[in-house]
Order: C-alpha cells, then structure tokens, then sequence
C-alpha cells in the first residue's frame, strides 16, 4: 500500500503464480540477456589494488556480449489519503507496521531522518520502546527503521501487540509521532542519537565484506563512492531545528499506512 501498482510494492519472493509459471527458457533468457558486463558492478575490499582488480575483472568479463540495458521503473506516485490493509489471521499476537514516505538515497534529508529513526525507535533507549513497551506495556517488541531506494523510501514503525491492545498501543504510536514534529529534541537526546548513529556506522564497515557491499550498493545507485568521514560530518551537523522540519514533512495523516495481521480489528 505504500508503492501500489508499482515494483517496490511487489513481494520480493514473487507470487504463487509467477513462481509455478517459470520454466528453464525463461530463466535461461533472462540470463543471458542481463547478466552481462554491461549491467555489471566489481567492487573490492581488501588486500588487492585497483589495477589487479581491473585486470582480473577484464579478463573474466570483456569477452562476454553486450546484453539489454536493466531498465528502472521509478516511482513517481503521492498519497493524498491515509491507507490501511488487514489482513485476517490466526496469530498470538497482533502485529502492525506503520509506514509513511520518505527521502530516497543520497536527499540532503537522508540523515536527519536516521536520527529521527534513531530517537523514536532504532534501539532499545528509544521514545517508542519506553513509552509504549517499558511504560505501558502495550507491546511485546517494537521499533523503527528507514528502508532507503534510489528515488524513493519508508519510514517504518512495527510492533507485535496484545490483540486487545492494538489500538491503544496504535494511539501511543501516533502521538509520539506528532510530538517530534512540534517539540523540539533537547541537546543531550540528540547527542545520544548521533553517537549511537556513529557507532553502528563505523562498527558497520569494520570487516572487508561490509566495505565491499557498501562500496558496491553506492556505486550501482549513485554512481560515486560515498566517503565515510564526510558522513560522519553531515550527521554531527544535523540540528533540532532540521529535526522537527523533516519530522513535519515526514509525519502526516495523509500519509500513514497501516498494514496489521491477526484476528480481527475489533
């Protein structure tokens, strides 16, 4: 319901039937037509320099013809209206993600976001963990991530409740949404969150896999390595003030999205 009739809101597994109508042609086409260089991204990480790469990269896939340009389907839809999606089944506990858009990859409002993340519920010190598991016990777990595309992105809050608490617990939830976009973070909140912020990212890129993923996903989506120091900067430069803007813009009714699972809505 976030990106309806479009790719990004496709299951990623496919379905039943796009599945069972597979056959070995399809696949073997598929292949041959973009699994070629010309769709292809080499990154390293490690104890190789760059002309080794290039050499042993150029021998492996220069040879090999030139395939279909991928081509991108990019979203360009708006929501005027808040959307919801029950979907009716037997669980011990009711589970509901709340979405709304957000800022794509490399938008000068991508880290302010993460923070916002961070303060209302990337870990267990955040305002939605204590408010609405800590202090009233409306939820077994709950929390908040950021899903970041090229064009576009979700802010994501999931929680696994109580069947009989789903909607204080939902009440909770879009309070403290509300809150952030009218009151002001305080300094030392914000300070926690960029120094947790900092710690993940840089425990994040300690072994040479993650700096080769990293390198790659940038590459392919950008075109550009990103540098981590100046990383670093734009998030030690993120104020109160581009907080509660970003909240603003990010945290509005016409813009939620519920999706829950379980036995009724009642």
């Amino acid at each position: 319901i976030v990106w309806p009739g479009h790719v990004l809101g496709r299951p990623i597994a496919g379905t039943h039937e796009t599945v069972s109508g597979l056959t070995r042609d399809h696949i073997k086409i598929y292949h041959e037509d973009y699994y070629t260089p010309h769709n292809l991204t080499v990154t390293a990480a490690g104890d190789i320099d760059q002309a080794t790469l290039v050499r042993e990269a150029t021998k492996y896939f220069s040879a090999k013809k030139t395939g279909k340009e991928k081509r991108h389907d990019i979203f360009c839809g708006s929501q005027s209206k808040p959307m919801l999606k029950f979907h009716a089944k037997k669980t011990e506990q009711t589970h509901l993600a709340l979405s709304l858009h957000a800022p794509g990859k490399d938008h000068p409002d991508e880290y302010a976001v993460d923070l916002l993340n961070v303060i209302l519920g990337g870990n267990m010190s955040s305002r939605l963990f204590n408010e609405v598991r800590e202090e009233r016990g409306l939820a077994y777990d709950i929390g908040s991530y950021v899903r970041r595309h090229q064009e576009t992105g979700a802010f994501v809050v999931a929680a696994g409740v109580d069947h009989k608490k789903a909607k204080d617990a939902l009440a909770v939830i879009l309070a403290e949404l509300e809150r952030i976009t009218r009151e002001t973070v305080k300094p030392d909140e914000l300070g926690r969150a960029k120094e947790f912020y900092l710690g993940q990212f840089e425990l994040g890129l300690e072994n040479s896999m993650s700096q080769m993923l990293w390198n790659g996903e940038n590459l392919m989506t950008l075109g550009a390595l990103r540098d981590p120091e100046e990383i670093v900067q734009k998030i030690r430069k993120v104020t109160a003030e581009d907080l509660i803007r970003v909240a603003g813009n990010l945290f509005k009714t016409s813009s939620l999205n519920l999706a829950m699972v379980g036995p009724s809505l009642s």
